[in-house]
């Protein structure tokens, strides 16, 4: 990236007489004629230029390495001392080299023999994100350093993050549907989003996404009234998926670096003619997560199978598998849900007295555990309920 430019005010604090205010440059303001500020940097050295002794400038903190700081915020500070350690008076003049800036001293300009003058410089980061590299010098009548090099470095980051941080759609199968993202840009004056891609690259057969127009107004009515500049993508998912979970992830870029800034992970459950409801259900793994059961107990849990349509009227369900296979199952009879086209079946789940101690399944790697329904349906032959639990003593 390219370095950026910072706002600088120095103040130098002093011991000795001289003092006064020195303007290199401004925002948007040409700097002065090369003549004139060389007249303005050294109109004090003449009245030295006869005195006895020779001054010997040392400065501590010449060089500054801020490390990282995040873009737009509040800026930083950085102090450093010149000390004369000569027999003259020696005389001190800042200019800039790289970076456009403004430069303040308020202090004296002429350092005794045997003593110092400290230096504050605050700054402000840039606007985007990127290097920021300052340069200075200070210009003395030390006969041996008559130039000394001041370098403040560093890199401005941002944070980009999305609301909601993760899209989840539940749909039947052939519907469609939309929702809008919206990326905020912590630490930007503006949110330039460069590109938006899929994972595996820019299309997706589950979904398509588009960045909408940048807003006219204000960053802060842009977004909601949050201080940070917004971006909307709108997101679809298309239809004629088949019944399951799909799903990816969207990638964010505001720059030209191949690392995105924001990753939005993409979820989208398409019902087939069955979907299986309860408590217990987790929306991200679409598991059921049963929790502890302690084996002298044992447990049972009541989930329901809703069939839609009405071929769902004329279908009979029945147990083809279980893991594992202690795990006992039982489905009830079919009822139609009053008002609407639709019947449910409740199934019964036990974990029975004296189960083995375990997880299950054994580790995050394992497949869960899992009940296999075989149906009469046309659309759908089986149906399969993923569920996890603990077994403890």
């Amino acid at each position: 990236m390219k370095a950026k430019f910072v706002f600088l005010v120095i103040t130098a604090l002093a011991s000795g007489a001289g003092s006064g205010l020195l303007v290199v440059s401004g925002w948007g303001e040409p700097p002065l004629p090369d003549q004139g500020l060389e007249q303005e940097l050294f109109s004090g050295q003449q009245r030295f230029a006869n005195l006895s002794g020779t001054p010997s400038a040392r400065v501590v903190g010449a060089q500054h390495d801020f490390g990282q700081m995040q873009a737009g915020m509040l800026g930083g500070t950085h102090q450093f001392t010149v000390h004369n350690d000569g027999d003259a008076p020696l005389v001190v003049s800042v200019r800039q080299v790289e970076g456009k800036c403004q430069v303040r001293s308020s202090g004296g300009s002429t350092i005794a023999p045997g003593g110092s003058a400290t230096y504050l410089v605050s700054w402000q980061p840039p606007p985007m994100p990127g290097r920021v590299q300052v340069k200075l010098e200070l210009q003395t009548n030390d006969p041996r350093k008559p130039i000394i090099p001041i370098s403040i470095t560093g890199v401005t980051t941002g944070i980009v993050m999305a609301r909601p941080s993760i899209l989840q759609f539940q749909l039947r199968r052939g519907e469609t549907a939309t929702r809008t993202v919206e990326i905020l840009g912590m630490g930007y004056q503006r949110l330039p989003v460069k590109r938006i891609e899929w994972d595996g690259g820019s299309q997706t057969p589950c979904f398509r996404a588009r960045l909408l127009p940048q807003s006219e107004n204000s960053p802060r009515e842009a977004s909601g009234g949050s201080p940070f500049p917004s971006r909307k993508i709108e997101v679809e998912v298309l239809s004629g998926l088949p019944p399951g979970i799909h799903k990816s992830n969207l990638m964010i870029f505001v720059d030209e670096d191949a690392k995105p800034e924001a990753i939005i992970p993409v979820w989208a459950e398409i019902l087939g003619a069955f979907h299986v409801v309860g408590t217990h259900r987790d929306p991200l793994s679409k598991r059921f997560l049963f929790g502890r059961v302690r084996r002298p107990e044992g447990k049972t849990y009541l989930l329901t199978v809703i069939g839609y349509g009405e071929a769902a009227g004329k279908t009979d369900l029945r147990v083809q598998s279980v893991h594992p296979p202690f795990v006992q199952v039982q489905i009830g009879s079919r009822e139609k849900i009053p008002g609407k086209t639709s019947w449910r079946w409740t199934v019964q789940v036990r974990v029975p007295k004296d189960s083995p101690v375990g997880r299950f399944p054994e580790n995050p790697s394992s497949p869960p555990g899992r009940i296999v329904l075989k149906t009469t349906h046309p659309e759908q032959p089986e149906l399969e309920i993923p569920f996890e639990f603990l077994v403890v003593p």
